[in-house]
């Protein structure tokens, strides 16, 4: 990790009005990646900075959020073990504030419902009316008919949270779920 006060300092010279500075500021703060977005959010919230200065800092954290994603996400195509991975990541970065452990608690609390509801001798249809009637009727997850197009739908932390989603992210918790569950 590096140093504190040295990602301290380039931020801290993010106001400089010179445009060589900044550019060369920048450019060491997009090196360092998401290790200074933590000093990078402080200082625009704790910091009474002029419009400039808040856009630079707006502007390198996005750019610093996007290519993580961009990264992780190509890791994934490459090798996509599970799609709620690759929902999980994308989520985070619309919706920082859910996180992996929240989604992965809440699907396995419905996964533990569902469970309950199985016994050894059903068959895969038995068990997907358990699945549908733990979802629709005991969770009231349904579809957003109101603001279909609206983001919030395509994200499974919102989903889980609102219990309001498209049909790919009620999809992608079906699949999720079955998943757990060993269905096919």
């Amino acid at each position: 990790m590096k140093n504190t006060k040295q990602i301290n300092a380039l931020v801290s010279l993010l106001d400089d009005p010179d445009v060589k500075i900044y550019k060369q500021v920048k450019k060491q703060l997009l090196e360092l990646g998401k290790e200074c977005i933590p000093q990078l959010e402080n200082a625009n919230f704790e910091n009474e900075l002029n419009s400039i200065v808040k856009n630079r800092i707006k502007n390198l954290t996005h750019t610093i959020k996007l290519k993580d994603l961009l990264i992780s996400h190509k890791k994934w195509i490459q090798h996509p073990i599970n799609l709620i991975d690759g929902a999980i990541q994308l989520d985070q970065y619309f919706f920082p504030n859910i996180t992996y452990s929240f989604i992965q608690k809440e699907i396995l609390e419905i996964v533990n419902e569902v469970s309950k509801g199985f016994h050894e001798k059903m068959t895969h249809l038995e068990k997907v009316k358990v699945i549908n009637d733990v979802l629709f009727d005991d969770y009231k997850f349904q579809g957003d008919k109101r603001n279909y197009h609206s983001p919030e739908n395509s994200s499974l932390g919102k989903l889980l949270q609102n219990k309001k989603g498209n049909p790919l992210s009620i999809s992608i918790l079906y699949i999720e779920i079955a998943r757990q569950l060993n269905l096919p």
